[in-house]
């Protein structure tokens, strides 16, 4: 919660910062097991959003043009049947991206901004 009005609460969203009211009628509580559940990955699920668990492939020539990488995705909370091929454009401000290509020796296709 970040304020309250009466029976009004001004709530944040924890994926995309944004503040919304909404009346006390519409809210829940929610409970959850720290151990076992992550309210961010809640939060995603509920915007359809996922995070990035691991980078665990490339296509394409890291010395060629940037359009032309792809990159396998472990998306987190989700199965291995549920891994995409993204492109870099999609990927080149996710420190998981950024992880991978220090690991692989490709630090030069980190953007400047991170470095």
């Amino acid at each position: 919660m970040v304020n309250r009005h009466g029976s009004i609460y001004a709530l944040q969203n924890l994926v995309t910062g944004e503040t919304k009211d909404f009346h006390i009628s519409r809210l829940q509580p929610f409970y959850f097991d720290e151990e076992h559940t992550n309210p961010e990955l809640i939060a995603n699920k509920d915007d359809d959003l996922v995070n990035v668990d691991v980078i665990l492939a490339m296509r394409g020539n890291p010395r060629g043009s940037k359009r032309t990488l792809r990159f396998l995705v472990h998306w987190q909370g989700c199965t291995d049947k549920e891994d995409t091929w993204e492109p870099y454009s999609n990927l080149r401000d996710n420190i998981k991206l950024h992880e991978y290509l220090t690991t692989n020796h490709m630090r030069s296709l980190i953007p400047r901004k991170f470095k």
